[in-house]
């Protein structure tokens, strides 16, 4: 199946793209991850850290992510 159409992710708006937000949290590490397809190409955003850590910037690496301008 395609992972980007997973119930796991949730839609985010990257420069005009729809991107797919995944948030994986475990006991001792935490993934934000980003997949934007873009012109033929996929971009990728990651944020890793403990649990913790990825909550608390987990609306920073939100704001980057949505502030991405594609050349």
């Amino acid at each position: 199946s395609d992972v980007c159409s997973s119930d796991l992710a949730r839609e985010i708006d990257v420069d005009g793209t729809e991107g797919r937000m995944f948030e994986l949290v475990g006991e001792t590490e935490t993934i934000l991850a980003v997949i934007v397809p873009s012109d033929g190409q996929s971009w990728f955003f990651k944020l890793k850290g403990d649990p913790t850590l990825a909550e608390r910037e987990k609306a920073n690496f939100e704001s980057f992510v949505t502030s991405v301008k594609f050349p």
